[in-house]
């Protein structure tokens, strides 16, 4: 019985390790925060269109996510634009989870 217990402890650990080395990877091979901007596509944004103004992201065993604030450099659609994105895998798709265009008050 302790071996058994010994060896789904060390399996348990050992899935977490591998999953941790690979979001490790992915986030090198693969930068978060560029992921959020190249999402903003799908919104009409192109890359020339924005500042960064903050942003992050963040790894857990079983997901990756990230989020990201910009400042609109296009006249006809100023504001701050807000985006986040998660993926559940380390070597998943990225997905949308959140995303906001607030133009700025009295306009």
């Amino acid at each position: 019985m302790k071996r058994l217990a010994r060896l789904l402890v060390f399996t348990v650990l050992g899935v977490l390790g591998v999953s941790s080395l690979l979001n490790l990877a992915s986030v090198v091979l693969d930068d978060p925060l560029h992921e959020a901007r190249r999402q903003l596509s799908a919104y009409g944004w192109q890359e020339d269109d924005l500042d960064t103004t903050s942003g992050g992201y963040s790894m857990r065993p079983f997901r990756a996510s990230a989020h990201a604030t910009y400042r609109s450099r296009r006249e006809d659609r100023p504001g701050e634009v807000r985006i986040e994105i998660a993926r559940t895998f380390p070597l998943g798709a990225w997905k949308v989870t959140a995303y906001s265009h607030e133009e700025p008050e009295g306009e």
